[in-house]
Order: C-alpha cells, then structure tokens, then sequence
C-alpha cells in the first residue's frame, strides 16, 4: 500500500511539476543487477534477500525476491560488486557481477540447504551478457576505453567499432550515421546529462571544429565506460536516433592516478612531394586523472585533465605572379603600353604585347582627367601586395595549421546513507584552432599584413556541462533519480584579421549594427580564380562567409525517474524538461571581389578592348594583373543586415514503460512516450511568419510571433515501445531480441534558424526562414559597374568605357565629395 502511494505522489508530482512547462533525453546511467533464486531442485525462493555491495566504495543495496524468485537491484552506479543471497534454511552463497552502463546484470543464484551462517561463494563473476533488455547496445568498458588505439584520444573514434555506425573517414563534423539516420538524430550525453548542441545537432563536448579536429574532448582518462543504444527505450526522447551514453570516472576509498605524454614529431617523417623539405610537425598529448576519498564509504572525488597541442603545415605547389609579369602589367597601367620582359605568350601563341588599356590608365578615382591618370589603382595594388611573388610563376608553399585543447573534469560523489546518494560533475573544454582555409592557399605578405597567416579560419571554442544526480532508494524495490543538467557550447569560426576595409580605401558600406560592431572587419575575399593560389578559394581575405557565430548554445535540463518492482514487473515512469536556446549571428557581410573571366569576354564583343582578350584564360596572368591595377573585377557580392537571433525551444516528455519477467529466460516489454514541444520561438518575439492574408499582419504581410507562434504545437505525438529479450537455452549465451519504437526527432535549431538551402549555399545571409522586415537583411551581387558611379567614371575628359564591361573600384577618398561613394554597392 505505501508503495503504492509512493508511486502514484511520484507521478502526480512529476505531472504537475512539469506540464506547466514543456522531451529530451532520459538517460540510463547505472546499471541493475537481476536474477531469479532458487533450491538445488530448480524450484523458486521467495523473500530471500540479495545484497549488492560495490568493492570499490562499500556501498550497499539490496532487495526482496517476489514468489516466483525473482529480484532486480536497481539504479547501482556502474562497476564490480559483490551479490549475496541470503534465506533462513539455506547456505549464503555470494558471487561477483560486473555492472554496465545502461545494461541489466544476469546473477542467479542455486541455494543449498543449510545453515546461513556457511557461505559458499560462486567462482568467477557473472558473465556480462545482458539478457533482460530488447535493445541493442554495445558497451565499451574501461579497459576497453583506455587499451583500443584512438589517434587523437577522443572517444567519438572509439564507435567505429559499433555495428552499424557509418563514419566519415577521420571523423569531422556530423560525420556519425548509426543505422541509416541522419547525423543530427543522435543523442549524446554524459553521465546521463545531455551533451547535444541543439543548434547543430551534434555533440556539444566532442565537436569537430573547423576540419575534423574536435574542438572539445571529454578526457579519456576520465572516461569509466560508454554505452551505444541503436534502438533506445522509451525514456529517450528528442532526438530519435541511437543514444551514445559516456560514464565518468568516480572516485573510490583507494587513492589511484595516471599520467601520460604522447609526442609525434616530424622526425623520422619523409619530405611531402610539395615541399622543399620534411614538413614540420609537432603534436603533444598529455594529461594526469587521480581519485581519492575524502571520508571513506562516503565522499569521493575524482579529475581528470587532458591537453592536445598541433602545430604542422599544409604543403602545396601553387602559381604565384613573378616580378615581371606584375612589372608589364603595371607598365600597362601607367603607359598603355605592354614591354612583355615576362615573356607571356598569347592565345594566338605569339608574345602577349596587348593591354587592357589604350593609354594610360584613369587612376584609383576611376576618371580621366585627373592628377592620378597614369597610376595603379590603390585598391588592387593593395590586393595585390598581400599576394607573394615567385621567380618561376610556382611555388611550393606551406601554410601553418595549429590546434590547442585544454579539457578537464571533476566529479564528486556523496553516499549520506545507503537511501540517498548525491553525484556532482564539471566538464569543461576550450581550443583554438588555426588552419588555412584550405591547402593551395598562400600566405600574406606585404607591408600591409599584420601576419602571415591572415587568411587562416580561426575558431576559438568553449564547451562546458555541468549536472547534478541524485538517487533516494525510497524502498528496496522503489527508487526515484532526479537530474539537473546545463550544457553550454560557444564558439566564433572567423578569418584571422580584423583589418577595416575602408583602410584598403574600400568602402563596403556598413559592416555592422552600429560603429563599434567589428565582427565584420577583414580584408575583402578576392578571387584570383584559375591565375593564383587554389582555385576555388579567395587568394586573399580568407573565407568569404565567415564569421559564423554560435555564442552561446546552451540547455537546461530536468528530469525525474520512478522505478519500481511488483513481483516480476519492473515499472519505470518518468520525465524530462528542457529548456533550450541559442544565440547566432551569420551575416555573411564580407566582401568578395571575384576576377574570372567574364568582364574580358565583355569587353572584347563591345570593342572596349582587344580580340585577343576574347580567349584569355588562366594561362595569361599578366592580363589578370593588368585588371586588378586598373581596379576592374567581374563579380562582387556582400549582404547586408545583422543577423542576431535569440532562438529558443521548451519541450517535454513523459513515459511509463513495464518490464515484465514472464519466464526466468523471457522477459517482455511494452513502453508509450508522449512527446510535446514548444514552436522555435525568439527573444522579445522578433521573428514573424509572412501571413499576408492573416487579420494579424502587418502592412508587409507579418504576423509577429507575439501573435502567432512561428508553427502549431502537436500535441499527439504518443510514441509506443514494444519488444522482447529471450535468452533461448536459458544459458546466458544466446540472446534472441525484437523491438519495435516510435521515436519523434525535432530539427535542430540551425535548420530554420540558418537553412542552407541552394539559393544561399554561397551567398545571402543566414537569417532563416523567419524574420521580420524592419531588419533590413539583404544580399546584393553585381557583375557591372552600377549606374550612378557610372555616370561619375565617365565624367573626365574621356568616358571610361571599360566600367562598362566590368566592376570599376574607385578608392577612397577620391569618392568622398561625391554624390555616389560605394564602388559597387547601393
């Protein structure tokens, strides 16, 4: 009758607690130990007492076998333990078990008369085969964990193991696929406490950063066992894909440590074929865990700590411009006149004597008539000189890379009686990463750069979990855990210069909300397509579309789980709320200035320039560089607006699940979810659907979402379980398991926050799906020179007709009194 009430003020304080509010991830965190106790004639023991000591902490849980002999010790926090089963008119016998994470230990016991006062301990410990459970799950111990080879110590390596997981070769980012779902779908968590990054839908310690690399890590050293469940039960929700559980370490009454260094070198490396020797390499990898009691049987502390060091280089062989090629073009610029010294050959296959220009060209100011008629255009000489020069036309370049990580955690255990147990953790990861936007890329140079590796992506990153278990035995066979949890991920993928345009004399019109709003700043990207560098990469200002910013994205987390034994059905009944939200900015504001191919075919059919300009290609850079002096591109483009969202999502879930031991080699189990969860909603409700018939909507077709929320709440999202575990010959060998769920996946955040859809693969901002009017987000992409400079550039003494065919730059401040400032933006 008590346990009765028990469970039903349990349920209705979860209920109350929680519907008001708004499922998330309920993951299994311990381990149980369960049986079937009989006599030496195969016939059931009931009321006998089994006893679960844990060697490593003396803690201690027991519990009652029903009338069919049956016993299950719930929630034991993982590890060996020492099982005794005790009756009055039998022989105590004992054995060993191992518990798993998440898993079910089988430990049966055959009793021989006697007096109890005998023992007779069971030889070996109990094979852990998990046959109560319809799931499938791999379980990585310990020593597993710590023995497996795992380049980079990081355990997302150690689930290509699993059966089927599916893993992008050398990991990266949403690289995992188990059985066919998408990578977002997965659930991760840490000591049952989730670990998801609900923006980008993968794990928030573990992530990559910029190439694969993760940008946080769990110490491996801190790592007890991990669980991977491909078709989890009815307490995970959320996500509805497989569930990769980590267990930490905890501390015990014995004071133990570790500490190691790895160090790779380039030593004994061989020389890269494109490069003029042994490329350096430099990676380290150390850290120390240690454990240790405080008051023994009753306080434990544990840490862990793990650094990981890179530096090394991308090898490449890449075209450059030599002296001579930028001389002739140069010559071109101020006379008109090609002397060829670089010995360019044409299309025609005859020496390259031709010039964009007929005379001398119209300056930065872009028109004739004036003091700088005759010099190079500032904006393309500054360009220009970032870009180093070779001798030959090619070169053999490296560009530094480099990765620091610093991960730790602690973990601290409190048993105040053998009823209630209290488990606090701390993770925290932070890097930087610096790597070239991609190999072929050469470095800055010139008077002008800051550092050599300006065009490098950099990602600084910080990811950080903290959470809190508690367990109350409420009965031997009724036990409630609670969780609170915080995950929190931040992290600026940005180019590695800060440099403002308007210094270069390029004024892109505004960067940001305001004057002090630098996220924007850097060189403009300029692509040099097929003449320098890599060919599908800016030769200069790194990646266009950066920075991306995800600054924070965090959850908090709550959850309640009821377990509890009635002869041989285990009942779980439970919850989780979470409360989640993020913070992003993808403006895509940078400049990119693009030199191709297109203004030269123009210019050729209007007669603006020469035939032979008709057939240039990337064999000619002296006609490239003869259009970057003349401040001339073909296709420029930028967006507009900030981007800032402040997306958020509150979801619930619960379930009731019954775990029936019909027979002591069968068990079945039959489980329901109903999931219900908020609309992405935004701070301060700037985000509107375009309901242009709506009665709500403004005088632009939006419905603020103060009005309507962004989509309807489903409310019938009842997701059933079912299936079954039988252990065929009864020997723990041989397990048969079929299970059927219906799992409910939300998109992440980015997927309406910042969709990539075709249209915005290369250019646009991100700002999503949703947004209103007044935030004036838009993108603009020109391949001529606009009307109004137009008008301005053929005001001298001459038309500059070539604007007519491209882009004409005109730098400041030879623009700053005029009517029109903005090279190619209006």
């Amino acid at each position: 009758m008590n346990r009765d009430r028990s469970l039903r003020c349990a349920f209705l304080l979860l209920a109350v607690s929680l519907i008001v509010n708004f499922p998330a991830l309920a993951q299994k965190i311990t381990g149980d130990i369960s049986g079937t106790v009989q006599d030496t004639t195969g016939a059931v023991v009931k009321e006998a007492k089994v006893t679960a000591t844990n060697y490593a902490t003396g803690e201690t849980r027991a519990a009652t076998t029903s009338d069919s002999g049956f016993y299950r010790i719930l929630e034991l926090p993982p590890g060996k333990y020492k099982v005794t089963a005790i009756t009055p008119g039998f022989k105590t016998s004992t054995r060993d078990a191992q518990v798993g994470l998440s898993l079910v230990t089988q430990s049966d016991f055959q009793l021989q008369p006697g007096q109890v006062s005998e023992t007779i301990e069971v030889e070996g410990a109990a094979p852990l085969v998990e046959t109560t459970e319809d799931r499938l799950s791999t379980l990585f111990e310990g020593k597993a964990v710590a023995d497996l080879p795992n380049n980079g110590r990081d355990f997302n390596n150690l689930l290509d193991g699993v059966p089927g997981v599916q893993r992008s070769p050398g990991g990266g980012f949403q690289s995992l696929n188990i059985n066919g779902q998408r990578a977002t779908s997965n659930n991760f968590a840490v000591d049952g406490i989730p670990n998801n990054d609900r923006y980008y839908g993968e794990s928030s310690l573990g992530q990559a950063a910029i190439s694969g690399t993760a940008a946080a890590l769990i110490p491996l050293e801190g790592i007890s066992e991990f669980n991977v469940q491909s078709n989890p039960g009815v307490e995970f929700g959320v996500r509805g894909g497989s569930v990769i559980n980590i267990g930490l370490k905890s501390g015990t009454n014995d004071i133990h440590g570790s500490a190691f260094w790895d160090r790779h070198t380039d030593a004994f490396d061989a020389r890269n074929w494109f490069a003029s020797k042994v490329t350096p390499f430099r990676l380290n990898q150390f850290g120390a865990s240690g454990g240790f009691p405080i008051k023994k049987d009753k306080a434990f502390v544990f840490l862990s700590y793990q650094g990981f060091h890179l530096k090394d280089s991308f090898p490449s062989q890449i075209t450059l411009p030599t002296t001579a090629q930028i001389f002739d073009a140069t010559q071109c610029v101020q006379t008109g006149v090609n002397p060829n010294t670089s010995g360019t050959i044409g299309p025609d296959g005859n020496p390259w004597t031709t010039c964009l220009n007929t005379g001398p060209g119209p300056g930065s100011d872009q028109i004739f008539g004036t003091a700088d008629d005759g010099t190079v255009n500032s904006i393309g000489a500054n360009l220009l000189s970032f870009i180093p020069t070779s001798a030959t036309g090619v070169a053999n370049i490296t560009a530094d890379n480099s990765l620091d990580l610093n991960n730790f955690h602690v973990k601290f255990d409190y048993i105040f009686s053998p009823s209630h147990r209290l488990s606090v953790k701390y993770l925290f990861g932070d890097s930087l990463q610096s790597q070239p936007a991609a190999p072929g890329v050469p470095q800055s140079v010139g008077p002008l750069a800051t550092n050599k590796n300006m065009w490098n992506s950099v990602a600084p990153t910080r990811a950080q979990l903290a959470g809190l278990n508690y367990t109350w035995t409420i009965t031997p066979n009724s036990v409630l855990e609670s969780r609170f949890g915080y995950q929190r991920f931040s992290q600026r993928i940005g180019v590695n210069n800060n440099i403002d345009p308007n210094t270069l004399g390029i004024n892109t019109g505004p960067l940001g909300a305001n004057s002090s709003d630098t996220e924007n700043f850097g060189v403009p990207a300029f692509y040099g397509l097929g003449y320098f560098g890599a060919s599908a990469y800016p030769v200069v200002g790194g990646i266009q579309g950066y920075p991306i910013i995800t600054r924070p994205d965090a959850s908090y987390d709550w959850q309640e789980h009821y377990t509890t034994i009635k002869g041989n059905h285990t009942i779980k009944i439970g919850g989780q709320f979470q409360d989640a939200y993020t913070k992003s900015r993808r403006d895509r504001a940078r400049t990119g200035l693009g030199l191709y191919y297109y203004g030269f075919t123009a210019c050729a059919a209007s007669g603006d320039c020469g035939l032979p300009f008709a057939s240039v290609t990337e064999s000619n850079p002296v006609a490239a560089l003869n259009s970057l002096l003349l401040g001339l591109t073909d296709s420029d483009s930028r967006s507009f607006g900030v981007t800032n969202r402040r997306i958020f999502q509150k979801s619930l879930g619960l379930y009731v699940q019954d775990s029936w031991k019909v027979k002591p080699n069968f068990t079945l189990e039959l489980g329901v979810r109903w999931d219900v969860s908020g609309a992405l909603g935004e701070a301060k409700n700037q985000g509107a659907n375009f309901l242009p018939g709506d009665p709500k909507a403004d005088a632009n077709g939006f419905v603020s979402l103060a009005d309507h929320p962004l989509y309807n709440r489903d409310k019938n999202n009842f997701g059933p379980r079912a299936g079954f575990a039988w252990d065929v010959f009864g020997k723990g060998r041989t397990v048969l398991r079929v299970g059927y769920s219906l799992n409910y996946d939300l998109p992440n955040f980015g997927s309406i926050a910042a969709p990539q859809t075709y249209f915005q693969m290369w250019s646009g901002t991100r700002a999503g799906f949703f947004s209103q009017v007044p935030e004036g987000i838009f993108s603009i992409s020109i391949n001529t020179t606009p009307a109004d400079n137009l008008n301005t550039f053929n005001s001298g003494t001459a038309p500059n007709s070539l604007c007519a065919d491209f882009i004409c730059m005109a730098a400041e401040p030879y623009l700053s009194n005029r009517p029109s400032r903005r090279w190619g933006k209006h």
